[in-house]
């Protein structure tokens, strides 16, 4: 149910990828990569070319396949 979204299948961005959604006019991401230090890392890297918003995981929570629907709903409201 959420959209507009992007899967990188990384932890940092390709530069293909990174002007495909500059190309499509966007500036601002949310970051739901990994809550681990790979994650923060490609986080901080994708500052380099938009706004980023770091997904806010709820404690204990590694990504978003480890979180059930209401759990989702609830992080993003």
């Amino acid at each position: 149910g959420v959209k507009n979204v992007v899967a990188i299948l990384g932890w940092k961005a390709t530069n293909e990828q990174i002007q495909k959604l500059k190309d499509k006019g966007y500036k601002h991401v949310i970051s739901a990569l990994d809550n681990d230090t790979c994650g923060i890392q490609g986080s901080k890297y994708l500052e380099n070319y938009f706004v980023v918003t770091r997904f806010q995981f709820p404690s204990g929570i590694k990504d978003p396949g480890d979180m059930d629907k209401e759990m989702f709903k609830k992080a993003n409201s």
